[in-house]
């Protein structure tokens, strides 16, 4: 079945894309670049964290997570505080700005997903909760070469 998986490979492009341009737009909507959201998602599902931590968790230089904490903080998203045991430590913690603008932002998705899915069979549902699940296995799966 070439031509399925031809128009399988060409509707997950298409959705790709349009996810990427939805995302952005919800985004700039909240003034929050993509880098500073996955930072502030981190935070919100991990919890404070170092800040050396957090680059690594985010694969990103020491110099760009120091950028991005000095953008968010300017913008009261998040607050850099001495860790209790070690004072050359930074910990990373949102505000609840911070908190308010990450969750309207996983709120606003939901919502569309929501709204979309309710266009759909409960037995589709269920096919689409399954992908879901496989989905986020595979993606558990994803090692970053060192």
């Amino acid at each position: 079945m070439p031509t399925d998986d031809a128009e399988f490979q060409r509707l997950v492009s298409n959705v790709q894309s349009r996810f990427a341009r939805y995302f952005g737009i919800v985004l700039c909507g909240q003034k929050v670049s993509f880098p500073q959201y996955n930072l502030l998602t981190a935070l919100l599902h991990e919890g404070e964290m170092p800040m050396n931590q957090l680059a690594k968790r985010l694969h990103i230089t020491k110099p760009a997570i120091t950028h991005l904490v000095d953008r968010l903080e300017k913008e009261s998203y998040l607050t850099r505080q001495a860790h209790p045991k070690d004072r050359r430590v930074l910990l990373i913690k949102l505000t609840s700005r911070g908190t308010k603008t990450v969750r309207g932002i996983q709120k606003n998705f939901i919502e569309f997903i929501t709204r979309t899915i309710s266009r759909i069979s409960p037995v589709e549902k269920e096919t689409i909760k399954k992908f879901y699940r496989i989905l986020i296995e595979e993606f558990e799966k994803i090692t970053i070469p060192t």
